[in-house]
């Protein structure tokens, strides 16, 4: 399927095993939202995890793909890294199961 009214044209297809994938033509190339995901899972044990299970949600309830008014990777791991330093800086732990409730 192809999304040509978006700002950036995007490409999605699902694979024959069911996983969903996007592509973006002249857009950035991804490369700074894997950076960025990769420093904030050194800085925070509990923020892969709590990444995963949050992107799951957002799948069940169809709220993650940006073009249909969900919530897009980046935008995600900018919530969860900011939650994640609050929830730190007011002596919680860095533990998914803490860091979700």
């Amino acid at each position: 399927e192809v999304r040509s009214r978006a700002r950036v044209p995007i490409i999605n297809m699902t694979t024959k095993l069911g996983f969903e994938g996007d592509i973006g033509i002249g857009g950035h190339i991804g490369a700074d939202t894997s950076q960025y995901a990769a420093s904030q899972v050194q800085r925070f044990a509990s923020f892969a995890p709590v990444v995963l299970v949050l992107k799951i949600i957002l799948n069940q309830q169809g709220l993650d793909k940006p073009f249909t008014g969900g919530l897009g990777s980046y935008k995600l791991y900018v919530l969860v890294a900011h939650h994640l330093e609050r929830h730190l800086s007011s002596g919680g732990s860095d533990r998914p199961s803490e860091v979700l409730l």
